[in-house]
């Protein structure tokens, strides 16, 4: 089933919802503006502030950016928390973020009742988001670029007197090496009707993350790709929570996390492990993760169809850094086994050797 007529079938099931619950008018009471149908002095007012907040987000000034926060957020989301966020969306994008600009932007309206979901569109490119009653608020979607990703970054603005000010954010990967939530998707449904359940089981679930926009966003691909998966069969390697335990070549390993990353225009898989028995130097570090990729690569050779190479990451025993390893599924590895007695590497090597 191709992924078009999904993502039909999953805007008449997001109508017939949105007409019962009420995101759609039908008697007046909500509405929706999108960006050259705003009011240009509101939509550069909304943008400036979303394009200021995020600039200063993604440069690491989270106090800047929490001071053009609203009291509701800062209720929710205290400062420390908030640093939080801030330093783990700058270590997802490796601390570098390009071209940031703004995407589309929604003036939504509601009046009276109490907070809800507005459709915008009515077409398969609709976005539906939350809305306040009777106060002026608009959406506005941005994007940026990392070394290997594409960003969404979603800000939900509310006017308080004469400024706007964030309600709430979200700030996610939308697409890897070049691939938006469509691309992932669609590929995944090509590795599944060849079988490869691992394959596809990885990109669509990648296709789900990379089509999130939050929870007061949500664009028309999302239904479509998460029913997608959920009509999947979860391959045995990822059933159940982690540590999982994956058998091969004879050998058992204690498999931690498996995500999906870029590096220009490859995808690859990160398999992170841990082994209790290492002594933390690199040459056995290196032996323990060429070990593991072989075993896989060994037992998934359809790897080679949707991912360019691996990275095989090995956790220091109780602790959340370790050494990496990188395989390419045409060039091998493509540094050479270090010598043993070699001292442990400094954290996040694994990391520095991908890029």
């Amino acid at each position: 089933m191709r992924f078009g007529r999904i993502a039909v079938g999953a805007v008449v099931l997001f109508l017939i919802y949105a007409l019962a619950v009420g995101w759609i008018p039908l008697g007046g009471g909500v509405s929706c503006l999108q960006d050259e149908a705003i009011e240009a002095s509101l939509r550069k007012d909304a943008a400036a502030s979303a394009r200021g907040f995020f600039q200063a987000m993604l440069k690491g000034d989270a106090r800047a950016a929490y001071a053009m926060t609203s009291p509701a957020l800062k209720k929710q989301v205290p400062a420390e928390k908030f640093d939080t966020i801030v330093k783990r969306t700058l270590a997802s994008g490796g601390a570098a973020f390009d071209g940031l600009s703004v995407a589309q932007a929604f003036q939504v309206e509601r009046s009276g009742g109490k907070t809800g979901r507005v459709y915008c569109g009515n077409n398969e490119a609709w976005v539906a988001v939350n809305a306040q009653p009777d106060v002026t608020q608009v959406h506005v979607l941005m994007s940026a670029k990392s070394a290997a990703h594409d960003w969404a970054l979603t800000a939900w603005l509310i006017r308080h007197g004469a400024r706007f000010q964030v309600e709430s954010f979200h700030a996610g990967i939308s697409g890897i090496a070049g691939r938006p939530a469509g691309d992932l998707a669609a590929l995944a449904q090509e590795q599944d009707r060849k079988g490869h359940a691992f394959n596809a089981y990885m990109l669509m679930s990648a296709a789900s993350a990379t089509a999130y926009r939050g929870a007061d966003m949500q664009i028309a691909l999302k239904p479509g790709v998460d029913a997608a998966l959920a009509k999947l069969r979860v391959p045995d390697e990822l059933k159940g929570a982690p540590p999982r335990r994956w058998k091969m070549g004879g050998h058992t390993y204690e498999i931690e996390q498996v995500t999906i990353v870029g590096s220009e225009t490859k995808l690859g898989l990160v398999i992170q492990h841990r082994d209790a028995t290492w002594d933390a130097s690199d040459h056995e570090g290196e032996k323990r993760n060429r070990a593991l990729i072989h075993a896989f690569v060994t037992s998934h050779a359809s790897y080679a169809e949707a991912f360019g190479f691996i990275v095989a990451r090995l956790l220091r025993p109780n602790e959340d850094d370790g050494w990496g390893t990188v395989f390419d599924a045409t060039a091998g590895y493509g540094a050479p086994m270090p010598p043993p007695g070699v001292a442990p590497p400094p954290a996040d090597a694994w990391i520095e050797e991908q890029e």
